[in-house]
């Protein structure tokens, strides 16, 4: 059987979508209920009510909402983020923009990282993308860590370094 079938599957919090076109143009769609405990049952039962045989497919392309979800709803891990010196307040700041410009009680929405949770170290990455100044072990923070107790302290680390 020819590999020819192009497959998209997007899990999603509540529900798994894919959709499939095969060589001759034939679109297929399917829907099933996702599995936060075992996202790839969702995958096997959203392929299987699909009608698409594994051996078909050619190209497999896989989206998922339910990472931004647990950021968005804070239901994540405990984050610190690594930046580059100087950059520590970016995504805080981010535009500076109010989204809605004529409300007096805008209050901006909390950060997903706290702010005692990031970290600065010294790198610079100018235009052209030539390293002027490497990051070395004597450039990371050497500081205790700010959170109290092992139940407050970052469980998983990001890394953002930008310059």
């Amino acid at each position: 059987m020819a590999k020819t079938a192009r497959v998209a599957v997007d899990i999603g919090g509540t529900f798994t979508d894919l959709v499939s076109i095969d060589e001759r143009g034939r679109l297929r769609r399917a829907k099933s209920e996702s599995t936060p405990a075992a996202l790839e049952e969702a995958v096997l039962t959203v392929l299987g009510h699909s009608g698409v045989e594994p051996a078909e497919v050619g190209t497999f392309i896989h989206g998922s909402t339910v990472v931004i979800n647990a950021i968005t709803e804070r239901r994540g891990a405990r984050t610190a983020l690594v930046t580059t010196r100087g950059f520590r307040d970016v995504l805080e700041i981010t535009r500076a923009n109010r989204p809605d410009l004529y409300n007096l009680r805008y209050q901006k929405p909390v950060p997903f990282v706290e702010r005692s949770h990031r970290l600065e170290v010294t790198e610079r990455v100018p235009t052209g993308a030539t390293r002027s100044r490497h990051s070395t072990s004597r450039s990371w923070p050497t500081w205790s860590p700010p959170w109290p107790s092992s139940t407050s302290r970052p469980r998983r680390w990001r890394f953002c370094i930008r310059g």
